[in-house]
């Protein structure tokens, strides 16, 4: 019963530190732009203004700020990297901002891993 039980413990374990582990961020953030403002009215044509994206290496630390155009649904894991996050564990969040000045509750902040996948330059070769 001891062998079945660390053999159990054993398959588990990894399972366990996966399941903690963020997703692998290939493509990048995606969303849905806002239709209504909070108390039901709808926002118009060209009353969004810009998103906000924040990340940062910590959820409660997103210092690495972005605006983008109300007419994107998307940024790219290029456009994370270029942002100043590093490869690893990253953190983001979103707001909307409409014409009237005032900005949304931050978006869920989701968690991702940012894989480095530079390839180095081929090593050089000489014959003697």
């Amino acid at each position: 019963m001891k062998k079945f039980a660390l053999g159990l413990i054993a398959l588990l374990l990894p399972l366990a530190l996966f399941a903690q582990t963020p997703p692998v961020m290939n493509i990048g953030l995606f969303w849905i732009a806002p239709t209504e403002y909070v108390d039901g009215t709808p926002i118009g044509p060209g009353e969004l203004t810009k998103f906000t994206v924040r990340c940062g290496t910590s959820a409660s630390a997103l210092n690495l700020v972005a605006d983008v155009p109300p007419t994107s649904t998307s940024y790219s894991r290029g456009e994370l990297v270029a942002l100043g996050l590093p490869f690893g564990v990253g953190y983001c969040n979103l707001t909307a901002t409409t014409s009237n000045g005032l900005t949304s509750a931050p978006s869920q902040t989701a968690a991702f891993n940012i894989e480095d996948r530079r390839v180095p330059e081929a090593p050089g070769l000489s014959v003697q």
